[in-house]
């Protein structure tokens, strides 16, 4: 994590026991430290969760814009509180992009898309959905020059679809 370069995607590669350690040193990196304004699509715990976590870290979740593919909703519809967008199932990747597209559009300055995990997205979509859906979203990012953090844990991800996905990144960072 030498810099932070503006627009660059990376996959990061964590093992599983380090995880949320790695995960919050990121955020530090790019939030606390270089100034990046973060949109964080968590699919893998709850905003309330992820929240919790960062307060515990030292990380102030007000100054993330979280996309909670986790908690569940009692509408089809996208429904907003406060800093946090609930879209209501990780299977929900259509109003994940567009809550991520909208997002990006108003935002400013330095950007970064946070994607917690790979892993877990992979599990509820499946691996062709999930390639699928990793080109669309990190085309846009690289068209809107939107920096981007994948998360992944080690061994729970598809060799098949790490291959493909480390074409569209820039690097890919194993963490400890």
């Amino acid at each position: 994590m030498a810099d932070a370069k503006e627009g660059e995607i990376i996959l990061y590669i964590t093992p599983k026991d380090s995880y949320v350690a790695a995960n919050n040193r990121l955020l530090d990196f790019y939030v606390g430290k270089h100034g990046f304004s973060c949109i964080y699509v968590t699919m893998n715990r709850s905003y309330a969760v992820m929240s919790s976590i960062m307060k515990e870290s030292g990380i102030d979740p007000e100054r993330i814009f979280f996309i909670d593919a986790v908690t569940p909703i009692h509408t089809s519809s996208i429904f907003r509180s406060g800093n946090a967008v609930f879209v209501g199932s990780p299977r929900n990747l259509t109003n994940v992009s567009i809550v991520v597209g909208s997002t990006i559009k108003t935002g400013k300055g330095k950007r970064i898309l946070f994607l917690d995990s790979l892993s877990s997205m992979l599990l509820y979509n499946g691996a062709e959905t999930g390639t699928r859906f990793m080109h669309f979203l990190l085309s846009l990012m690289r068209t809107w020059k939107v920096s981007s953090a994948i998360m992944s844990i080690e061994k729970e991800t598809d060799a098949a679809v790490l291959a493909q996905l480390v074409r569209m990144c820039d690097r890919v960072v194993e963490t400890g």
